[in-house]
C-alpha cells in the first residue's frame, strides 16, 4: 500500500518490484516533469495521498501566504 501511494505522489509508475528476503527490486517508470514543473493545483492533490483535507487546506494557505510576501518583495 505504501508503495503505490508514494507511486502516486511522485508521479512514477512502478512496473514490477520482487521482494527478496534482505532487499527489494523495484523497476519504475518516471514520467518527466512539465516545462516549469507541476502546478501547485497538482500538488495539493498529490499531498492529499499522504495528508487529510484539514491540513492539505492548511498547506496551501501557507503557499498563498508566502506567494503574497514574495510579491510584496
Amino acid at each position: 500500500m505504501l508503495m503505490r501511494m508514494c507511486e502516486k505522489f511522485t508521479g512514477c509508475r512502478v512496473l514490477t518490484y520482487c521482494l527478496m528476503s534482505n532487499h527489494f527490486h523495484i523497476l519504475l517508470e518516471v514520467t518527466p516533469v512539465p516545462e516549469g514543473g507541476i502546478s501547485d493545483a497538482l500538488l495539493m492533490e498529490r499531498l492529499g495521498v499522504f495528508y487529510g483535507e484539514a491540513q492539505v487546506a492548511a498547506i496551501a494557505r501557507e503557499m498563498e501566504e508566502a506567494a503574497a510576501v514574495r510579491e510584496r518583495g
